[in-house]
């Protein structure tokens, strides 16, 4: 009698097929990185709205609705990154397919000429890439940021600590 062995089942390849989903159609794609670094400056410019000395609560109001929408933005860029390179993950070797191989062998020649004529560096290889969030100092700094400038602040409303927030930018 065979046992069942848990990597085969159906939830480990429709966990995996969602995964390799969100790292390829969202984190993945051109604009995603873009994006994170527009909410980041609109979020500086809403960090220097905001003015305690004001009388007027309308715009206090805006800027702490506009944190909570922050908060939940860099909060889902950091749920989305870990379902999509996992946590920990590990290095994925560059590899070519027997297309791109032919492919790169027939462009050599153009690639050369073209890189001799306008003087630039040698054609860019296929880079070895990391795959787990915790593999990259970046996302460790953003980990560190997300918890006590965005959600620590949240959870303990006070003056200190919300000036926490300027971490995020």
């Amino acid at each position: 009698m065979a046992s069942k062995n848990p990597d085969n089942t159906g939830e480990v390849r429709k966990w995996a097929e969602f995964s390799k989903f969100i790292r390829h159609k969202i984190v993945g794609q051109a604009l995603f990185e873009p994006f994170i670094l527009l909410v980041i400056i609109v979020n500086c410019i809403f960090l220097a709205l905001e003015d305690h000395s004001n009388s007027s609560a309308s715009i206090n109001d805006v800027v702490d609705n506009a944190e909570i929408a922050f908060t939940v933005i860099y909060i889902l860029e950091m749920i989305l990154k870990w379902i999509a390179w996992s946590l920990w993950g590990h290095y994925e070797p560059a590899q070519t397919t027997v297309e791109e191989q032919a492919q790169n062998h027939a462009s050599a020649a153009m690639q050369y000429m073209t890189n001799s004529v306008f003087k630039q560096t040698a054609a860019v290889r296929a880079k070895d890439k990391y795959v787990g969030y915790f593999n990259d100092g970046w996302n460790w700094l953003d980990f560190i940021v997300v918890v006590f400038g965005s959600i620590l602040p949240l959870i303990v409303s006070s003056d200190s600590v919300s000036s926490i927030r300027v971490l995020r930018v």
